[in-house]
């Protein structure tokens, strides 16, 4: 969700720019010279990869705890280290 807010914000600001000089999208791209155009790109594509690579990581958490839990939620179901799967303790 993060990722698809970055994106739009990006072409937002690209779009800002064009109006303030008062030129379509592709004039803006046009008037540019190519290395402006590529360190913006840079930079743009920089800030979304962290924004991506944040949300990545977050799902990674997710699913690392949803994968213990049910490690966890399994053993007690069958039995391991003591506890039966109403969480009673068997000798």
């Amino acid at each position: 969700m993060q990722a698809r807010n970055a994106f739009k914000s990006y072409f937002l600001a690209v779009h800002r720019l064009a109006l303030l000089k008062q030129c379509d999208i592709h004039q803006f791209w046009a008037h540019q010279s190519l290395e402006e155009n590529l360190a913006f790109l840079r930079v743009c594509k920089l800030k979304m990869l962290r924004v991506v690579v944040r949300e990545v990581v977050k799902l990674q958490r997710e699913i690392g705890r949803n994968k213990k839990a049910m490690r966890h939620w399994r053993r007690k179901e069958k039995g391991l280290h003591g506890w039966y799967m109403d969480g009673a303790l068997y000798v």
